[in-house]
């Protein structure tokens, strides 16, 4: 605002024009994750779109930057450092679908699979152990147990039988009770919840849907 003031927009250029090809260069950054990781919302029409142009396109914009200014230019990556690491900790309640949500759903699908051509060996076993406890809360001293057993390091799946009809949002409210347990007690695993009016044949779906044993 000074140097507008002032009537002196070239000493301004400098900083604006890194920050509009920060932007594009973001921009480029964006479209090649989003190829990269195979997102499925991301589908260009440009017929000769590539995803190696826009990762090249991406470091054009920050060799452009550092060869106008290079010290504008590394004010503006502390810039955009610094808000992201804001919005990052702040974490406002919204899903925007990030890359970095997309690439941890296709790199856990990548290791799940690959966990199918390992062979089980005795040096690597580690005890897949399911909780029978219903939600957490109601048995503490049996979470704790099997949480001793398995150290955040193996496989552990509280199960709870509901016995009667549970509708959407009934489910999803005991699902977020029983993570936001497990998450003030520090017991990192899964809770899983089956309805059955017979409790053994409940607890045999959690066996078979829990995927104990691999």
């Amino acid at each position: 605002l000074a140097r507008s003031l002032a009537a002196n927009l070239n000493s301004v250029a400098a900083l604006q024009v890194n920050f509009f090809l920060a932007a594009y260069g973001l921009i480029n950054f964006s479209a090649f994750q989003s190829s990269f990781i195979r997102l499925p919302g991301w589908r260009p029409s440009f017929t000769f779109y590539n995803q190696w142009l826009s990762l090249v396109g991406t470091g054009i914009c920050a060799a452009v930057m550092f060869l106008i200014q290079w010290g504008v230019a590394l004010a503006t990556f502390a810039v955009t450092l610094i808000l992201y690491l804001y919005v990052s900790y702040r974490r406002p309640d919204a899903n925007w679908g990030s890359i970095t949500q997309a690439a941890v759903s296709v790199n856990a699908l990548r290791y799940v699979q690959g966990m199918n051509k390992v062979e089980d060996h005795v040096k690597t076993y580690r005890p897949q152990v399911l909780v029978l406890a219903g939600h957490p809360g109601t048995r503490p001293a049996l979470m704790d147990f099997a949480h001793l057993m398995t150290k955040s390091s193996a496989l552990l799946v509280a199960g709870h039988v509901v016995r009667d009809p549970l509708r959407f949002n009934h489910r999803m409210l005991f699902m977020q009770r029983g993570y936001d347990w497990m998450r003030r007690h520090r017991i990192k695993g899964f809770y899983d919840l089956v309805e059955n009016e017979r409790f053994d044949l409940g607890a045999r779906a959690l066996m078979h849907l829990s995927g104990l044993g691999k």
